[in-house]
C-alpha cells in the first residue's frame, strides 16, 4: 500500500521533527512533510475517522483498517482552531488528494508555530514493514511512503 503527500513541501524523516512524540514514532511511523501550500489533502483512498475539534490533525481509514493521521504543525492543538478551517467532515469518503483542511499557514507561523506536518501509519503493529521513499521536494499526492501489509 502507498501512501501519498497530503500537499507540496519538502519530505523529511520522522526522526528530524523537533518534537520526540514524533521523532520517536510514539504515535506511529510514515514521514514529515514541510509544507508549502494551504490545502491538506487526504493521503489515502478512505474514510475520515477522526477530525480534531482543532482542526490540526485527522485520521484516515483505509478500506485494508490502516489508520493513517495526519497532524498539521507541532503545539497547533492550542491554536484552538485558529487558522484552520475543515473541508471534510467525520465519516466522509474520500479518495486520495481529496482536500480536508484548509490552513492559514501566513497566521499560524506568525504566532511562532512550527508547521511541519506528520504523516502517520498509526496502528502500525498492522504493517509488517514501512519504508519511506526519498526525502526533498515533492508534490501533492506523491508517493511518499510504502507499507507491507
Amino acid at each position: 500500500m502507498s501512501i501519498y503527500s497530503p500537499t507540496k513541501g519538502n519530505l523529511v524523516r520522522l526522526e528530524l521533527v523537533p518534537d520526540d512524540t514524533f521523532a520517536k514514532k510514539m504515535l506511529g511511523d510514515g514521514a514529515a512533510l514541510e509544507i508549502e501550500e494551504d490545502i491538506i489533502c487526504a493521503p489515502q483512498d478512505g474514510t475520515i475517522k477522526v477530525l480534531f475539534p482543532s482542526k490540526h490533525a485527522f485520521v484516515v481509514e483505509t478500506k485494508e483498517g490502516i489508520e493513517i493521521l495526519v497532524h498539521i504543525g507541532l503545539d497547533t492543538v492550542n491554536l484552538q482552531g485558529e487558522g484552520f478551517e475543515a473541508i471534510a467532515k467525520v465519516e466522509d469518503k474520500v479518495k486520495v488528494g481529496d482536500p480536508i483542511i484548509k490552513v492559514n499557514r501566513d497566521l499560524i507561523k506568525s504566532k511562532g508555530f512550527n508547521l511541519i506536518t506528520m504523516v502517520i501509519v498509526a496502528n502500525i503493529e498492522n504493517i509488517k514493514d514501512i519504508i519511506m521513499l526519498e526525502e526533498g521536494n515533492v508534490n501533492k499526492m506523491t508517493e511518499i511512503v510504502k507499507c507491507k501489509l
